[in-house]
């Protein structure tokens, strides 16, 4: 057996075995997880200082050892989190949250995902550099007007990139890789030109010639 066939006979096994209370239970530690990584943040702003921070370590309601821990365990808690979620769906389970993942929606989304993440950065930096809009100080509502503006203007500019040169360079890539790709057509001959090749025998006088003399 390769290694595929061995991974599809354990993810058989586990879809017959994995109880739906435990799908649902994975689901919900999920949810969990997501939930207790980014809702607690906002407890680090809580602090006696009139001017909240604006740095990651110091003059904030978290000790420094607290935010070390923090950030050096949150992706891998981050990324745990997501296989948990995936897991069940991968396995037949939680039809409702698959169909809600799995929905032609995300799709125009999914297209311009990996162009607003190279955006991201650049976008924020040039509109408040241009604005001269920079707060010193934060502010919760501030924060996510401008984390809209900057998400609503990330997609937008990425739309824009799409149509110009991604889905260009993605068709010219695939013409490419198919011309490259094509195996040799190979002639075929068709049931008209056996007859044109014996018509053309017929027809040619040396051929009718020695056609009869083999009858004699």
């Amino acid at each position: 057996f390769t290694s595929e066939d061995k991974g599809q006979k354990r993810m058989a096994f586990l879809k017959r075995q994995l109880p739906s209370w435990v799908s649902v239970a994975l689901f919900g530690l999920s949810l969990s997880i997501l939930c207790l990584l980014v809702f607690p943040i906002s407890t680090y702003y809580d602090t006696d200082h009139e001017i909240p921070p604006i740095t990651t370590t110091h003059s904030a309601g978290w000790s420094r050892d607290s935010v070390i821990v923090y950030n050096t365990f949150k992706f891998f808690a981050w990324g745990l989190a997501l296989f948990i979620l995936v897991l069940p769906t991968c396995l037949g389970k939680l039809g409702l949250v698959t169909e809600l993942l799995g929905g032609h929606i995300w799709a125009p989304l999914a297209k311009l995902t990996y162009g607003a993440y190279l955006i991201h950065m650049l976008y924020p930096q040039a509109l408040l550099t241009s604005t001269d809009a920079t707060t010193f100080y934060y502010h919760t509502s501030h924060t996510l007007g401008m984390w809209l503006v900057f998400t609503v203007g990330s997609y937008f500019w990425a739309a824009i990139l799409w149509l110009v040169v991604e889905c260009p360079a993605g068709n010219l890539q695939k013409m490419v890789m198919t011309s490259i790709m094509r195996p040799p057509v190979k002639r075929k001959l068709t049931d008209a030109q056996p007859l044109n090749n014996a018509s053309k025998i017929i027809r040619s006088p040396r051929a009718f010639n020695a056609a009869a003399n083999n009858n004699l």
